[in-house]
């Protein structure tokens, strides 16, 4: 099946009851070694929603339905080279899952999950960019729009234009 490339989702398994998050090690693509959430590239024919589903089903071997996923924005990731000059990276909407069923494991794709409280999220160990964003939404529930660019190496921000709703 096809995908599109520029189009991924990003989804976090949240409990806001007792604060905390789930995050996995990327062992490949865009991200690898780095802590992050679950997701990925949508195919051609299936719509975002449905792409984050499959995404969180195939890198963490449990499932979740549609009404466990909530919208929190999206984010265009670009990264600026050595000359200067931009290129698109993706187009990123992101969800928190709010409830899942099975157990979350380590994948082909994933590591082994991890649990983390809201004030514990290691940002040292995930991508440079979350920090920007992840707290405002996790603690104020806010929606998050705009863009980040990101050096060629992907490992620091060179800039970012966001809007919290």
């Amino acid at each position: 099946m096809e995908n599109d490339s520029k189009v991924v989702t990003l989804g976090f398994p949240v409990d806001f009851g007792d604060g905390r998050i789930w995050l996995a090690q990327k062992k490949k693509k865009l991200c690898e070694g780095k802590l992050n959430g679950y997701g990925g590239s949508r195919r051609i024919t299936e719509s975002i929603r449905g792409c984050m589903i499959r995404e969180f089903s195939e890198e963490s071997g449990a499932s979740t339905y549609n009404r466990h996923l909530t919208s929190v924005g999206g984010i265009v990731f670009n990264s600026v080279d050595g000359n200067g000059e931009t290129r698109l990276i993706c187009f990123c909407f992101i969800y928190l899952i709010t409830h899942w069923t099975g157990e979350m494991i380590e994948t082909e794709e994933m590591g082994s999950p991890e649990s983390f409280g809201f004030d514990d999220i290691p940002f040292d160990r995930m991508m440079p960019s979350d920090i920007f964003w992840l707290n405002q939404v996790l603690r104020k529930t806010k929606r998050v729009s705009g863009s980040i660019t990101l050096n060629e190496a992907m490992s620091a921000v060179v800039k970012h234009d966001l809007t919290f709703r």
